[in-house]
């Protein structure tokens, strides 16, 4: 709802991003256990902002061609990643004209 009035609509969490409690929001699988594959889901739901503590499985086992680490997806769907607070803050200041 209130990404149809033009707010930006995120999920945080204090625990790790991929994890099923707050891929309940996100995320589609048939295991909780799928750390990876529930991390791709982030870059498929059109929400604008996460903050979880890191990923638990960044990089899958598989032997796929088509299954990137989820740093690499971030950037490539247009998300900048953070590292702690201050991190955020620097990279969260836009240029002032």
């Amino acid at each position: 709802m209130g990404k149809n009035k033009g707010y930006k609509v995120g999920i945080t969490t204090s625990v790790s991003i991929d994890h099923a409690t707050p891929a309940t929001f996100y995320a589609h699988n048939e295991s909780r256990k799928n750390h990876h594959h529930i991390g791709r889901d982030l870059y498929t739901t059109g929400f604008d902002f996460y903050a979880g503590s890191d990923f638990l499985k960044p990089e899958s086992k598989e032997k796929a061609t088509n299954d990137c680490n989820l740093y690499d997806l971030a950037q490539k769907n247009g998300y900048t990643i953070a590292r702690g607070y201050k991190d955020y803050q620097r990279k969260s200041k836009k240029p002032i004209r």
